[in-house]
């Protein structure tokens, strides 16, 4: 092999490496999740999260009704006699609802 082809090929293996090493490196940074989230939904209002936005770890909040630490999964909810709800359609997406007036009252 020739003195051109043998740096051709240490200059193509290096670039394939930096590309892995790339790569691995980045990858990690760019699909990295967001840190889980408080929702705060208000006294007479629902409110509708789309499954893309939402994440296991999520806090809900109704101030002064209750909520939930954490999202259910996919095709469950939880409700408190506070006064707040919420359920998790089977694709992901969450509805929270708030009841107005005080805690137990419509």
């Amino acid at each position: 092999m020739s003195t051109r082809a043998g740096r051709v090929l240490v200059a193509i293996a290096t670039l394939v490496i930096l590309g892995l090493v790339a790569l691995f490196v980045f990858n990690g940074t760019l699909s990295r999740e967001r840190d889980p989230k408080t929702w705060i939904v208000h006294r007479g209002e629902t409110l509708r999260v789309p499954a893309d936005q939402v994440l296991p770890e999520d806090r809900w909040e109704c101030p002064g009704k209750g909520g939930s630490t954490g999202t259910p999964p996919p095709g469950h909810g939880v409700a408190g006699s506070g006064g707040f709800s919420m359920e998790v359609d089977m694709d992901g997406n969450v509805t929270a609802y708030c009841e107005p007036g005080p805690p137990g009252n419509v």
